[in-house]
């Protein structure tokens, strides 16, 4: 019983602390243009240059239109995990993408693989 609960305190503090991430600067993109992220991810040679296209464009949609970012979910987290880079920061801010959807269980699921 003592070890159910405390699962879910610790889930309880680990979706805050996910939670207080939301509002940090920490994946903030001037970037105000799409085309040019679409563009850049076209022509970019390596996978790394891939990866980094498809983080911006999934920061990109988050503050502008969050719909467009789902279909820049799968291949960012693809890549993310194929190169072994990254994988933290790109889980979050997919958690953050269902979060801002009202998608809560798949929102907490990345929150917790990006821990």
């Amino acid at each position: 019983m003592k070890k159910i609960i405390l699962k879910k305190a610790l889930a309880i503090n680990s979706f805050i602390v996910c939670a207080v991430l939301f509002y940090s600067n920490s994946f903030a993109t001037e970037i105000t243009n799409p085309d040019s992220l679409k563009s850049n991810l076209q022509l970019a040679v390596s996978d790394t240059e891939k990866l980094i296209g498809y983080q911006k464009l999934l920061q990109y949609y988050f503050d502008n239109n969050v719909d467009s970012s789902l279909k820049y979910i799968e291949p960012a987290l693809q890549l993310s995990y194929s190169l072994n880079l990254t994988v933290p920061q790109t889980e979050l801010q997919v958690g953050r993408i269902f979060w801002r959807k009202g998608i809560w269980k798949e929102a907490f699921k990345h929150h917790l693989s990006g821990l």
